[in-house]
């Protein structure tokens, strides 16, 4: 089965799409995609208008001979998944994820930037803003959509791990499918919408996610029954990096039962791919500060 992605869609498959062959242009790296961010962070766009960003530049390199990461194969999926199944995708993550699973906290939203109820407020670094904290919190989220502008909490991620891995979501050979990976470099392998990282304590598997001002990291062991999911509300930057390389070290380690070893001095994060959506975006233009 093909996408359509321009005039080069007929030549993408479903699988390039979910485990980022595909060579599609990451629209969130697209100049133009900043620019309107920064200049109205609650404007509504639509996934086709997200698709034509990326669109407007040159394949990275044929479908299926490299791995780079790409927000645009996930909008693409979302525009299949409605088009095969004559459902909005809100609806599909609900019928098909959220009640079977009994997610509590999980939702994928329209166009209202306002979560309700108790919630944390997503706020940018002075490092990354020049200043003290900004607020980012209020972001439409159809400037993600199917690329990540899902709401959720750190239980309801693990309780979808422990699903997923542990052959409750899907069937067997659909699970041996996506464990079907590519190398993404920096002992990270890639399947359909799941990584395997080579850690100090061994293989571990899951993914991570973010916008401005939030990141998530979800890592477990094969089976899903022992795990770790880290919510943060703010983005962990340079001065940060220390200290959560070795959190993410010692929780990867005690999912796997074992010891984590000595703390080294670097500032790298394994397997991270960084604030993929903050590249060129000048924080202080456009968020507010946190009262």
């Amino acid at each position: 089965m093909a996408a359509r992605v321009g005039s080069r869609g007929a030549r993408i498959t479903v699988r390039e799409l979910l485990n980022h062959t595909s060579g599609i242009f990451n629209y969130t790296e697209d100049a133009t995609f900043h620019q309107r961010l920064i200049a109205d962070p609650l404007q509504t766009v639509t996934p086709e208008e997200l698709v034509a960003l990326a669109n407007a530049h040159p394949q990275l390199f044929a479908p299926g001979t490299s791995w780079s990461y790409s927000n645009t194969n996930y909008v693409v999926m979302g525009l299949i998944l409605q088009q095969v199944t004559h459902r909005h995708l809100r609806q599909l993550i609900e019928q098909r994820i959220v009640r079977p699973l009994h997610l509590r906290h999980t939702f994928l939203p329209e166009i209202s930037p306002d979560i309700s109820g108790y919630h944390a407020h997503g706020s940018l670094p002075p490092s990354l803003t020049g200043g003290g904290y900004v607020d980012s919190t209020r972001i439409s989220p159809t400037w993600a959509w199917a690329a990540g502008g899902l709401v959720s909490n750190v239980d309801d991620l693990r309780r979808f791990y422990r699903a997923l891995l542990g052959g409750r979501l899907l069937k067997p050979a659909q699970l041996a499918a996506m464990k079907d990976m590519v190398a993404a470099g920096d002992g990270l392998r890639y399947g359909l919408g799941l990584y395997r990282l080579t850690t100090a304590c061994g293989p571990i598997w899951g993914n991570d996610g973010g916008i401005p001002g939030y990141v998530t990291i979800a890592r477990n062991d094969a089976t899903g029954r022992r795990g770790m999911a880290i919510g943060l509300a703010t983005e962990p930057d340079e001065k940060m990096g220390l200290p959560f390389n070795r959190l993410l070290t010692v929780a990867a380690c005690r999912a796997l039962g074992k010891e984590p070893p000595p703390s080294t001095a670097t500032n790298r994060v394994p397997g991270s791919r960084g604030p993929a959506w903050l590249n060129g975006v000048d924080a202080k233009t456009w968020l507010r500060p946190v009262a």
